[in-house]
Parts: structure tokens; C-alpha cells; sequence
């Protein structure tokens, strides 16, 4: 600043150099084609950790098998989850037996109501 003070020409560089700036600004910013894009991509250095993912996986973009394995890991949950007979593999064998025969005692008043044409008023009086 100091040098503005006291050098015309610096004072006279500096006022040509912001209108300079100020014409620049007007103007539109240029596209790069995508022929230049890809070139200066290309041209690139890998990094240190890509370079050794390139070598552990040759066959191009990770996260196409990492999506698949992520995707599939999570159906496998929620079936597991969901799944009606997964309740069987936590309980313990003696209460495994007591439901099977809780569910055929179920299964054969289902089919005597059915058979007799009783109702449920029937069934519900019974000790």
C-alpha cells in the first residue's frame, strides 16, 4: 500500500488491472467439453489407498458387488427376522412339545365345531 502512495504508475496498474477485473466478471464462465474432462481425469494420479484397491479388485467399480452383498445381507436379516418357525429354534424342547400339542388340541375342536356344527358358545362353557 505503501508503494500506491508514492508511485503513480503502481496507482495507474493497479486502476487498469481492477477494471480488467470488473470486465472479467461480466463474462461467462467457460464450460470444460467432456473430451477435456475425461483427459485431465485420466491424467490423474491414483491415490495410494485406489491403487491398492485396484490390485485386491481388477474388475472396476467396488460398490457394485459391495451394494449386492449389503443388499442381500439385509434381506437375509429381515426373513430371518420375520420368519414365522424362527420362535421354535429359541424355545426350549418341552415347551416346543406343549405348543404342538396346544395347536392339534386347537386343530381338533376347529374340525369338531365344523363337524357337529357347534358353536363357540359351546366350547366356551367347557371347564
Amino acid at each position: 500500500m505503501a508503494l500506491l502512495e508514492i508511485d503513480a504508475q503502481a496507482r495507474a496498474l493497479r486502476e487498469e488491472a481492477a477494471q480488467l477485473d470488473i470486465l472479467l466478471n461480466t463474462l461467462p464462465a467457460p464450460q470444460a467439453s467432456p473430451e477435456l474432462m475425461a483427459a485431465i481425469l485420466a491424467d490423474a494420479a491414483p491415490t495410494p489407498w485406489r491403487k491398492r484397491l485396484a490390485r485386491l479388485w481388477p474388475y472396476g467399480p467396488i460398490w457394485r458387488p459391495a451394494m449386492t452383498l449389503a443388499a442381500s445381507a439385509a434381506m437375509g436379516v429381515m426373513a430371518g427376522v420375520w420368519s414365522p418357525e424362527i420362535e421354535a429354534l429359541w424355545t426350549p424342547p418341552a415347551q416346543v412339545a406343549e405348543m404342538a400339542q396346544a395347536e392339534q388340541s386347537v386343530a381338533e375342536e376347529g374340525f369338531a365345531m365344523l363337524a357337529f356344527g357347534l358353536d363357540n358358545s359351546a366350547w366356551e362353557s367347557r371347564p
